[in-house]
């Protein structure tokens, strides 16, 4: 089947016409960490909400799963009962017991210092690819705003948070890449959520602001305004929540208009063309392509002046 992002996903088909699907996750040696280990803990993790697809086998030394197969299509036109679903299923993770014993997500963010080091590496290493039409986004446009959004949100940013980690009681449980491009529609009309490969403990403030930035959504404002507003109201034993998000959220933005840059990178193209080998042809079309995304994040995060426009009255 077409993969979703990192992954070769296969559909097997039994002799008793029952289905499942194989995932064979990329090479350890281009990603070093352990998305099936993760993805498979995490499954089993929220097998008891019935909302995730539950692991039938698999083999560490291969690097493979076999999970359930989920009867249903994805889909692009969002409605506001999704979202209602999607916070229904935040708010049930955080009930789990024994979360406290999961590890904490793929590229946490802790403090801001943490969330500017991610930036700063991944902003490095794209400087060192020779493209000059990157070179010139990352150069003129780019680094100009960091250094902006950077002054901005270190003044704003709560001073007890700015270095020193948020402490784990405040600390939740993130599927990280979380949105409706992972996401299976069912005939009930019910969501089932899928890719857990950097499931773990995170700052809130980072699951608010990913989703609503994710490149892979077409959320309308209001229903990123009802994102906010319920994702607060789960989280309102954290006092400093709203301060942070707001200073974060530039931020954020700025690292998806990096991670977007990702096929730039030699081993970022190697996980794409591992999951569709058909992408190789395209590849001058789509790094355009994903340049134009990186501008356009920019461009929003400049014209919004840093400031967040989903949050109007939410300390109401």
């Amino acid at each position: 089947m077409k993969g979703r992002g990192n992954s070769r996903v296969y559909k097997l088909i039994f002799s008793n016409k029952n289905s499942a699907l194989l995932k064979d996750y990329p090479n350890l040696s281009v990603d070093p960490r352990p998305r099936m280990q993760t993805e498979v803990n995490a499954l089993k993790f929220t097998e008891e909400l019935g909302i995730t697809p539950k692991v039938i086998a698999f083999g560490e030394s291969q690097n493979i799963a076999l999970y359930e197969w989920i009867k249903g299509k994805s889909f692009f036109s969002i409605e506001d009962l999704h979202i209602t679903q999607a916070l229904n299923f935040i708010e049930s993770l955080q009930s789990l017991k024994g979360k406290e014993s999961l590890s904490q997500a793929s590229e946490a963010c802790f403090s801001a210092k943490q969330l500017i080091k991610q930036i700063n590496f991944r902003l490095d290493k794209l400087l060192k690819i020779k493209n000059k039409d990157l070179d010139d986004f990352l150069t003129f446009t780019f680094k100009p705003l960091l250094r902006k959004v950077w002054n901005n949100s270190e003044q704003n940013w709560p001073s007890d948070n700015l270095e020193k980690e948020l402490p784990k009681s405040m600390q939740v449980l993130s599927p990280s890449d979380f949105g409706f491009h992972n996401a299976i529609l069912k005939e009930s009309g019910g969501l089932v959520f899928l890719d857990f490969e950097y499931f773990g403990r995170d700052d809130p403030a980072k699951l608010m602001a990913d989703f609503i930035w994710h490149p892979g959504m077409a959320l309308s404002n209001l229903q990123k305004k009802d994102w906010l507003k319920g994702t607060l109201s789960i989280f309102d034993d954290d006092p400093e929540l709203v301060q942070r998000f707001a200073s974060a959220w530039p931020l954020y933005g700025l690292r998806w208009s990096l991670i977007v840059l990702n096929e730039f990178l030699e081993e970022g193209w190697h996980k794409r063309t591992y999951a569709n080998d058909n992408l190789n042809q395209l590849l001058q079309q789509k790094l355009e392509n994903q340049l134009n995304k990186a501008k356009s994040i920019c461009k929003k995060i400049q014209e919004t002046n840093m400031k967040c426009p989903y949050v109007d009255d939410l300390n109401e």
